[in-house]
């Protein structure tokens, strides 16, 4: 026989088997919005991307200490179970359409995570004054900040995964081929094909060239794979050692010493300098602008980090304090 538990919200109490990791809110949002015929379950993505913002959110409420530090470690313990290891994905039954901007699936995602935590620690399901899914995993969060961001990140991943799904069909075609021919190996739209195509362009794992047919008509874009050795491995290695200095307590201050060590190293004329590494600066009234940056990709994704690792280098070239006024794939001014 199945085991119940009892939970008990503003409307009242609720039996609810003790096989199911959810809770009541989870169970109202089942009786109230039965709406498609879809539900989280099935966006593993986006379940993902929910936990990952649990996750963040308890290692930073551990760090500002809102949360003590044995309940913060059980949340992330769980959210690990859950990330790695594939636990309780089929724990997400509410509905993909739900009232509430996102309430329910956020909610969903509190409980699981919270009643997971519980039995790791050895209690019950349910047993939420030691880890409450509101007031502990939900810690300084709200739907509208929770939901979006968890949804993004589930894109983020589906997207990344189309990638490499287009990146795989290039391999297996050889190394070769256009964007139509993918598409239709993929069975995706070719407009879709070409967006991924031009993301690993820009990326460098792809190289794009432009081929006259042999009859009439326009020339056609054929998409060569990129070696990951030579120059591709150290750019992934640049991603890397950046991914890396991103999260460390003191970002900045990190990527500014090493630019500095790097500078030094580099000691002569600083536009010299800066021309061989792929800036293509030009000297203007006030500073030096920064007509290309080699690491734009990077600089998108961290320009804090990026930004100041290059500020350290003018640092360490000309042994002078500097300082940049930064916006990466427009304009960048280094003034000394």
């Amino acid at each position: 026989m199945t085991e119940i538990r009892i939970e008990e919200d503003l409307l009242g109490k609720r039996e609810i088997s003790n096989e199911h990791y959810y809770g009541i809110h989870t169970l109202r949002a089942l009786e109230n919005f039965q709406i498609s015929r879809g539900c989280m379950n099935d966006e593993p993505d986006f379940i993902r991307g929910m936990v990952q913002v649990k996750k963040a959110t308890a290692l930073t409420n551990k760090q500002l200490k809102v949360l003590p530090s044995d309940v913060a470690d059980a949340i992330v313990a769980a959210c690990d179970a859950i990330l790695d290891d594939g636990r309780c994905m089929d724990q997400f039954p509410t509905d993909s359409f739900q009232g509430g901007a996102g309430t329910s699936i956020n909610m969903n995602t509190n409980e699981v995570v919270a009643n997971l935590a519980l039995e790791m620690l050895g209690y019950p399901k349910g047993t939420y004054d030691v880890i409450h899914p509101n007031d502990d995993v939900n810690k300084s969060q709200s739907t509208n900040d929770a939901y979006p961001t968890g949804f993004r990140l589930g894109v983020y991943a589906l997207l990344e995964g189309l990638k490499r799904a287009v990146a795989d069909a290039l391999r297996r075609r050889g190394g070769s081929a256009t964007s139509a021919e993918l598409a239709s190996d993929l069975g995706i739209h070719p407009s879709t094909a070409r967006f991924h195509l031009d993301r690993l362009v820009e990326q460098g794992r792809v190289e794009a060239t432009r081929r006259h047919r042999a009859t009439r008509g326009r020339p056609h874009t054929v998409f060569t794979l990129v070696s990951d050795e030579g120059p591709r491995a150290y750019r992934l290695l640049a991603q890397m050692l950046v991914d890396e200095v991103a999260i460390s307590n003191n970002p900045t201050a990190m990527a500014m010493r090493i630019g500095q060590r790097w500078g030094r190293h580099r000691r002569g004329d600083l536009i010299a300098v800066l021309d061989d590494m792929g800036f293509s600066p030009a000297a203007e009234e006030g500073g030096i602008v920064l007509r290309h940056c080699p690491f734009l990709d990077l600089a998108r994704d961290h320009p804090q980090v990026v930004c100041s690792l290059h500020c350290g280098v003018v640092e360490g070239v000309t042994g002078q304090a500097a300082t940049i006024d930064a916006n990466p794939g427009v304009r960048c001014v280094i003034h000394t």
